[in-house]
Formats: structure tokens, C-alpha cells, sequence
């Protein structure tokens, strides 16, 4: 197998942004590496590493909870050509993200070198400030099969005799976004309601959230440039930070509101003067204490204020408002009208982010889609990557003669005839269809080359074809159609194709406006059966190409439990990088507080309660290196399925649905959806330039 074909996912690796939360109550979440590591030090990590995982619980709730809503499905009265459904049950619906999977989920992080060691022309993920203090060599390392964080400390220390050494244990996620800018603030419009509410009284817990783009940097300062002070471009010789590079670590998210840190603030530490002058870069640690202070209750100097001006915040808001996130779906008003008569539908805006396709697939298919609707951008992720391939080896190979009479067509007018019957992914008309029908399969016949059956079709039955309605972003939809702009058509497999098929297609062409009568916002099931066609190839090569191992592919760490192996080797290997300094003993043998904890078990009586305690709010937290930090493909769903690479998940989820599909009858369980059920996508259609002008 191809690994370089696996891990090729430009799509999700060049476009991503880095949200870091750290907790910001007091200085007692300050972890200080020029202190003694004695018994005082070590409670204070371990509260703080207590409160972490509990602040990390409430952000993965809110962000899965964007992900989903209930809605009831009523039973509706059959007509002569949908299936009748009398149970009226509550459904999940999901709005996935355009990486697929879980999506952007925090876990705790803890950084072991400087971000002055990361190259700022690496724009891998693995690079950049992704990890917020990887030397080059590391990144290497880790890209090798190895992470960083498991190298031996006398060699992670080799490599650090420059920067700050003082890490901060805080909360990680990132969002692979692909081209699908508008999902980037999605995630940046959940981080301010994340801050807002783990600032709430029933958390309280002031938090500064950090959203940075491994490519364009501080996307919040880019967005509000226009109303940014002055001191941000100044020279620093006039009391300005000098540009963009001069603003690392002084723009946050804290308490809903976008906070600025301008030069010249001083803040005491102890004995000790902190301030955030432009002439020396300010340090993360740094930035952290002075919005400690700007957000205290008890500070009393007005003119120590870090929240950024008005029309920054409107500024942020309003890019955040121009997208409209709201359900894509029908209210439930709308699925409990049982009349024939069609709601009331605005025309579809380009702010929409959702789009709800019509798909036709194999039942089996289906099952499986409804059951994990999270992995339909992986499959479209699939498509696109393979399908370009698949049409080089398998397009009809046959010579036209050469002539130069005018009167003969040449073989490219051939060519591009016959593409416009055998391989447009425009659909005809139901009379055109019936026209083209028998043409279509006979020249296919002739003129295609032998198919490896291996590719396709041999891991379910392209039968029983239902239609259902499929949320994507509108971004994923679009990529799916276009084949990222590869794969404009797409011909009917060999494999797939059949009478039940061609039937059921001219079936959708004749009843698309049989509940309404009328043509509104064009044929919404025209593409049904192409993106049926383009997300069962996708699978199937999924299961083909795909690997079943997971990203954690040391034996020795796959043979420890899941809790057995966050605590003793991720937890011990954050809280080292957390007290990491220069007098950092690297020989000592003795054992650190989370294995001593571990070997003295739930006996509370023999070790300390605030350890133990502590050590149990651990075991539930997830470590984002490397538990979040896989391919997509290695493990898309950390929460729902842990430990299961993308494979495994896609061959156990169709086996499920395939025995599903034996022991019930799918005509009884799938009902065609109606015509306000699903979406137009005229509004991928350009009619003029000043049309796609208005649009953008």
C-alpha cells in the first residue's frame, strides 16, 4: 500500500487553526520552573491539573453539542411513492465539520521547548506553533514514527539552550478546515462562547483563549484591521510593537470579549517587574500574568484594561455573524406538518453554511450514513483523492483515425461528445433519459477496458437503492460534485451499475414535484443518484486502501490499558515538560507523584486525598499529544471511537448496517424525502460574473 497516498491530505493539513486555553484565575495557575519541585509545588500542579480537566470537560460539551440537535420524526401518511413510517420517534441530527470525525476536540497540553525553535516558513502541522515549542529535530522525529515527547530527556535537552524553558500546561484543540474557511469561525465563534461560559458563576473559571492559524497567524487581529490602535504597527521606537511579529501572545478570547495587550504594561511578580515592552518579544508566561491582572476583580488601575476597543469587537462579531450556522434542517414544526402542502421556504442565501443533499444509495449504505453521518466528509475526502486516479487507468482508450476532412469530427469532438452523454454529471431530463438510457449502457460496453473488480464493488451490493437526505457544509457538498475541481464527472461504475439503477434514476427525474406540482428552485434530486455514486466509491476505497493500524503504533504502549497509559505515560511525561528547567535532573530515578498515586490505588489512607482526587479527574482527560494529535485517517473519532482508525470504523460500521439490512425490511424503514426536505443547490450555479461577485 501507498502511504504517500494516505497521508497526502493537503485538504485538512495546510489549513488549520490551533485554539489554546489557558486558566488565568490567579497566580496559583502560574506553573513556576524556578521553584523548589517540593510537596507545595506538586498540589499545585495537581489542582491545576484538576481544574484543566474539568474546564476541558465543559468545552468538549459545547462542542459536540454544536454538532447536534433533536429533532421528532413524525409519522407521515404514505403516498403512492414514499414509504410509510407511523412511529413518531426523536433522531439526532448532525452538522458535521468539513474534516469529519469528532472535529475539533481539547485535550491537555504541555509544550517542551520554545516557539522561537519552530521554522516560520513550516506550515505542516507538526510544525509551525502547533506544538508551541518544537525544535525542527523533534518535528522530524516525530514525522519519522516517533514523537518528540517520547524521546529521552537528555536529548530533548540537548536541543534547548535557547528561549524561555517555562511551559504552561493549558488546553489544546485544533481545526483542520480545509478549504472550508467559514467552519475556521465556526470554531472561533465556540471558543468566545466557551470562554463565556467556563467564566460563568456555575464554572467559574477565568480562562484566556488563544486561536491561531498555523498559516495566517492572529486570524482575529487580520479580521479587525482596520480598527486595530495604532501601537501595533508603530516602530518600536515610537512605543509600538513593530507589525504582526511584535503581536505573538497579545491577543486572547477572555470572557467573550477580544483582549489586546499593548506595550509598556508592568505587572509585579513577587519581587520581580514583568512587563510586556516591545523591545524583548513577550513571553506567553508573560502575557498570561498580565491578563491575570487586567481581569482581576481587585484591580483597581483603570488604566491597566486590556479589552480591546468596541469596534474590534463589532468587527469580530460581524465576521462571525455573516455565516449563518443555525439547524439546516426543518424545524419541527415542519416535520410534524403532515398536510401535502409545501411550508414556506426563503430563498437559499450564500451566508447558508449547510446544505441538505438528496443521495441515493444501497440501503446497506444508507443504514450506514444515518448511523455515522460524522464520517460523510472522509468519505468525500476519499473521493477526491482516489477518484482522479481511478478515471486516469480506467477512461476508454480508443484511437480515432486521423483525416482532414472538415467534415469528419475530430477524435477530441469525439472525445468530448461522448463525454457529454457518458460522463456528465449534469442529469437529463426524465424524457432525455429515457433516450439516452440504452445508448449509454451499449456504448459503455464497447468502449470500456476491463475493470479490476478489487477497487470496487465487492464490499456491498449495489441494490436496494433508497433515497435520504445527507447534511454537508456547503464547502463539502461543493467538493464532492466538483471533485475539488478534478473530478467534474464521474461515469457509473461497472460495478454499480444495473436495471434497478437506470429505473430508479427516471423514477426521481418523474416524481421529484409530486408533492408540490410545481417547478420551485429547480429539481432538488437531479444529482441524487451521481452523489450516491461518488460517496459509495469513496468508501469502498476507504476499506481498500485504508490502514488498520491505529496512530499509536507502539506495542509496548498498545499493550497498556487506556487509563493505565494516559497516567503513566502521557500525564507523567506533561507534568516533567511542566517543572522542565535548566537544573532539571535528568539522572534521578526517583518516582514522580502521578506513578507513586497510581501504585498506591484508590486507598485514599495511604497517599495524599489531593493527589488521589486529582489523579482520578486525570484518568478521564484526554492528553492532545498524542491522543488528539493523529491523522484523520489513523483516528477521526477520539471520543466516539477511541483507538479505531478510519478503516476498522467504516468495516465494522458496514457490516452492522449489511446484517441490519438482512434481519429488516428496508422498504419499511426508509421513506422518500419530500421536496422541502432537502435542498436546491442552485446556488452553486454562476449565472454572471457581477452574480458571483455579489456572492463572494
Amino acid at each position: 500500500m501507498n502511504n504517500s497516498l494516505l497521508f497526502d491530505d493537503a485538504n485538512s493539513v495546510n489549513n488549520v487553526l490551533v485554539i489554546s486555553l489557558y486558566l488565568i484565575d490567579s497566580e496559583e495557575d502560574i506553573i513556576s520552573t524556578s521553584s523548589v519541585n517540593n510537596g507545595v509545588q506538586i498540589h499545585k500542579r495537581a489542582l491545576l491539573y484538576s481544574r484543566l480537566c474539568q474546564a476541558c470537560t465543559v468545552a468538549n460539551d459545547i462542542l459536540r453539542s454544536a454538532t447536534l440537535s433533536d429533532e421528532y420524526d413524525s409519522g407521515r401518511e404514505s403516498t403512492g411513492n414514499t414509504f410509510r413510517s407511523d412511529s413518531r420517534k426523536q433522531e439526532k441530527h448532525h452538522f458535521p465539520w468539513s474534516s469529519g470525525g469528532d472535529g475539533p476536540i481539547f485535550g491537555v497540553h504541555c509544550s517542551l521547548l520554545n516557539d522561537d525553535f519552530i521554522k516560520e516558513d513550516n506550515t505542516s502541522i507538526y510544525g509551525d506553533d502547533l506544538w508551541q515549542s518544537q525544535h525542527s529535530n523533534t518535528v522530524d522525529s516525530f514525522l519519522n514514527g516517533k514523537p518528540s515527547s517520547d524521546l529521552p530527556l537528555h536529548r530533548q535537552k540537548s536541543t534547548s539552550h535557547l528561549g524561555d524553558r517555562t511551559q504552561q500546561p493549558h488546553l489544546r484543540a485544533i481545526c483542520r478546515y480545509g478549504n472550508d474557511i467559514a467552519d475556521m469561525w465556526r470554531c472561533t465563534s465556540l471558543a468566545i462562547r466557551i470562554s463565556q461560559i467556563l467564566s460563568s458563576k456555575a464554572n467559574n473559571m477565568q480562562c484566556a483563549i488563544e486561536c491561531w492559524d498555523v498559516n495566517d497567524g492572529h486570524v482575529l487581529l487580520i479580521e479587525a484591521a482596520e480598527h486595530l490602535p495604532s501601537w501595533v504597527d508603530d516602530d518600536v521606537m515610537q512605543g509600538g510593537v513593530g507589525g504582526p511579529a511584535g503581536c505573538r501572545n497579545r491577543c486572547w478570547i477572555v470572557d467573550g470579549k477580544v483582549h489586546l495587550i499593548p506595550p509598556q504594561l508592568q505587572v509585579e511578580v513577587g519581587s520581580c517587574l514583568i512587563s510586556s515592552n516591545p523591545v524583548e518579544k513577550l513571553s506567553r508566561i508573560d502575557a498570561l500574568r498580565i491578563l491575570i491582572k487586567s481581569t482581576s476583580h481587585i484591580c483597581s488601575n483603570k488604566n491597566f484594561n486590556t479589552e480591546a476597543s468596541d469596534a474590534v469587537q463589532f468587527a469580530i462579531q460581524t465576521r462571525i455573524g455573516r455565516t449563518l450556522y443555525e439547524k439546516a434542517l426543518p424545524s419541527s414544526s415542519t416535520l410534524h406538518h403532515k398536510s401535502s402542502a409545501r411550508p414556506d421556504l426563503k430563498t437559499p442565501d450564500f451566508s447558508r453554511h449547510w446544505h441538505v443533499a438528496a443521495v441515493a444509495l444501497p440501503a446497506a449504505i444508507a443504514r450506514f450514513i444515518q448511523q455515522n453521518p460524522s464520517l460523510v466528509p472522509l468519505l468525500v475526502d476519499s473521493f477526491c483523492k482516489y477518484a482522479p486516479k481511478y478515471l486516469k487507468e480506467h477512461l476508454p482508450k480508443k484511437k480515432q483515425p486521423q483525416t482532414n476532412d472538415p467534415n469528419v469530427p475530430s477524435s477530441e469532438t469525439l472525445k468530448s461528445c461522448k463525454g457529454e452523454i457518458l460522463y456528465s454529471a449534469e442529469p437529463q431530463s426524465s424524457s432525455e433519459s429515457c433516450s439516452l438510457e440504452k445508448t449509454q449502457l451499449e456504448t459503455n460496453d464497447k468502449l470500456d477496458e476491463p475493470i479490476t473488480s478489487s477497487k470496487l464493488g465487492k464490499h456491498f451490493p449495489y441494490e436496494q437503492i433508497v433515497v435520504i437526505p445527507v447534511t454537508l457544509t456547503r464547502t463539502t457538498y461543493a467538493e464532492l460534485v466538483a471533485g475539488r475541481g478534478c473530478v467534474p464527472s464521474f461515469r457509473i461504475p461497472r460495478e454499480y451499475r444495473s436495471v434497478e439503477l437506470n429505473r430508479f434514476q427516471r423514477q426521481l427525474n418523474q416524481l421529484a414535484y409530486l408533492d408540490v406540482g410545481e417547478r420551485n428552485g429547480g429539481n432538488r434530486f437531479r444529482r441524487a443518484v451521481d452523489i450516491g455514486l461518488r460517496l459509495c466509491a469513496g468508501l469502498d476505497w476507504i476499506i481498500e486502501y485504508g490502514d488498520d493500524l491505529s496512530g499509536d503504533g507502539d506495542p509496548a504502549l498498545r499493550a497498556l490499558g487506556d487509563v493505565e497509559r494516559r497516567l503513566r505515560i502521557y500525564w507523567t511525561r506533561i507534568d516533567a515538560e511542566a517543572i522542565w528547567n535548566n537544573d532539571f535532573d535528568t539522572t534521578s530515578t526517583s518516582l514522580s507523584w502521578i506513578e507513586k498515586a497510581w501504585q498506591a490505588g484508590p486507598n485514599e489512607g495511604e497517599y495524599d486525598k489531593v493527589l488521589v482526587q486529582a489523579l482520578q479527574n486525570m484518568t478521564k482527560c484526554l492528553v492532545f499529544q498524542p491522543e488528539l494529535s493523529s491523522h484523520l485517517w489513523k483516528e477521526p473519532c477520539p471520543i466516539t471511537k477511541p483507538g479505531l482508525p478510519l478503516r476498522s470504523i467504516v468495516k465494522s460500521g458496514l457490516n452492522v448496517a449489511l446484517q441490519w439490512i438482512r434481519d429488516n425490511n428496508c422498504e419499511d424503514s426508509f421513506q422518500l424525502p419530500r421536496e422541502w426536505e432537502v435542498e436546491s443547490d442552485e446556488w452553486m450555479e454562476v449565472r454572471s460574473l457581477e452574480y458571483l461577485e455579489a456572492a463572494m
